[in-house]
């Protein structure tokens, strides 16, 4: 028979970041770089700016 696993045998783990994340800037700057700067500059379909220039509002 299997022994019944114990709390103490479970590593405690955070579950949300720490709050200084939030407003430190270098934080900022690292999840601005990974998140936009290798992504699309725009989203949306083509039909919606289709000369060079043009821009949509929302």
């Amino acid at each position: 028979m299997s022994e019944i696993v114990k709390l103490k045998h479970f590593n405690p783990v955070s579950a949300q970041p720490p709050i200084r994340w939030n407003f430190d800037p270098q934080v900022l700057d690292i999840e601005q770089r990974v998140l936009f700067d290798a992504g699309p500059k725009y989203v949306g379909h083509e039909l919606m700016v289709p000369n060079l220039g043009d821009y949509q509002v929302v």
